[in-house]
């Protein structure tokens, strides 16, 4: 089950899903949770489109995906430990492409590391609910090999990125209308059951 922002994401997701190389999957993936990340990020910013484009240009100050990543975490889109896995994400694909022989079963103790952290299939038995802080209904399958736990590590991220974008107002740190009452819908049976990606609802986003 996937979420996403926009027809780049969805083609990006397909592209993934049906590659059999292992490379493909490392940096395509990536690159979409980057631009997820981004686009999450610009929800929350003065919608100023050169300010906005100075600050994210690949030389700028927000160019890196960890200076990306970083400044979630700060602006409260995620915990600490979700950081961590991000970063592992964001680590595993400058592996894949800056090395001339890269597989999920590499031995790289630096590529090993980044790795061991993706766990958020191990701490979620559900994908995040998208309009609760809870959990939705929609279980985590478990990850039968190396490329699923970085696929599936993925998908979850997406899916707290967008979240954080449904429970905000647009270009500020307000939380949105319904945030409040959001907080105190935590049982399961109050959850929205996500839909697939075919049929997935795209959030409103700003045209930059």
């Amino acid at each position: 089950m996937w979420t996403f922002q926009n027809d780049q994401q969805m083609k990006a997701i397909l592209e993934l899903e049906g590659a059999r190389s292992a490379r493909v999957v490392a940096i395509v993936g990536g690159a979409v949770l980057e631009q997820c990340l981004q686009n999450s990020l610009q929800w929350r910013l003065l919608p100023d489109k050169v300010g906005i484009e100075r600050m994210f240009k690949p030389t700028g100050p927000l160019g890196p995906f960890a200076n990306k990543i970083d400044l979630g975490y700060l602006l409260y889109m995620y915990d600490k430990p979700t950081r961590d896995v991000m970063s592992g994400v964001c680590k595993i694909r400058n592996f894949f492409a800056h090395q001339l022989v890269a597989s999920f079963d590499a031995k790289d103790k630096n590529y090993q590391k980044a790795f061991a952290r993706l766990t958020l299939h191990k701490t979620n038995e559900f994908y995040p609910d998208m309009n609760s802080l809870g959990p939705s209904k929609d279980k985590i399958p478990t990850p039968r090999s190396k490329r699923a736990v970085f696929v599936e590590n993925i998908k979850i991220l997406m899916f707290l990125l967008i979240r954080d974008m449904n429970m905000h107002m647009p270009w500020s740190n307000q939380p949105g209308v319904t945030y409040d009452a959001m907080r105190t819908v935590l049982d399961a049976s109050q959850h929205t059951t996500l839909l697939d990606t075919r049929a997935r609802p795209k959030p409103p986003r700003r045209q930059t």
